[in-house]
């Protein structure tokens, strides 16, 4: 009777040490293409949270020719209007922005450089971030008086940086373009100035 032959036992697959696993992963989240990838899903995900997110919301304000009104923000700024104003409030996660029509319009804000507050004419844009300040928009000019801190101001027409007031100091935006920065009496305010901050 024939012996039965008999087959070796498979020989066990080769096994991968844990750590050559993570070595492998970590390797590959640092190649360029892994990194142009994240870089381009975390732009994609800030996108949909800044203009899709629930939180972006629009607020007009418009006050009669005697009437007032303050506006305080969960942030600390805040918007005191005098009457004959007329502006729109656009929030989001990112930033505020005041679109002024006509009026006055006091702001007071805290400084938060990583979500800026911007107001906006027809003649001027301005920056706060710590900022306490006037502004007046008229049917031929806009007048802009810095009580305390510091702002950034535009010229939206000329698309060009326009020197910005010392606190005691106003300027005024014309036709022709904005007035150098001069001294001016203080203007009659209602909100409190914002503590500095480190």
């Amino acid at each position: 009777m024939p012996a039965r032959k008999t087959s070796a036992p498979p020989s066990p697959l080769p096994s991968v040490p844990r750590r050559d696993w993570v070595a492998q992963l970590f390797r590959f989240r640092g190649t360029t293409r892994a990194r142009i990838l994240l870089a381009v899903l975390l732009a994609a995900g800030l996108a949909a949270m800044v203009f899709l997110h629930p939180f972006r919301k629009t607020a007009d304000y418009e006050t009669a020719a005697n009437e007032t009104r303050e506006i305080i923000w969960e942030d600390g700024a805040s918007m005191h209007l005098s009457g004959g104003t007329d502006l729109t409030v656009i929030t989001d996660l990112m930033e505020k922005r005041v679109l002024i029509r006509q009026g006055e319009a006091e702001f007071s804000l805290p400084r938060r450089p990583w979500r800026p507050f911007f107001v906006a004419t027809t003649r001027l844009a301005v920056r706060g971030s710590g900022g306490h300040f006037v502004l007046r928009v008229e049917p031929e000019r806009t007048d802009l008086d810095l009580i305390a801190g510091t702002v950034d101001l535009t010229d939206p027409v000329r698309h060009q940086p326009v020197t910005a007031p010392q606190p005691g100091q106003g300027l005024s935006v014309g036709d022709d373009g904005p007035d150098a920065p001069a001294n001016r009496p203080a203007p009659v305010t209602v909100l409190p100035v914002q503590p500095p901050t480190r």
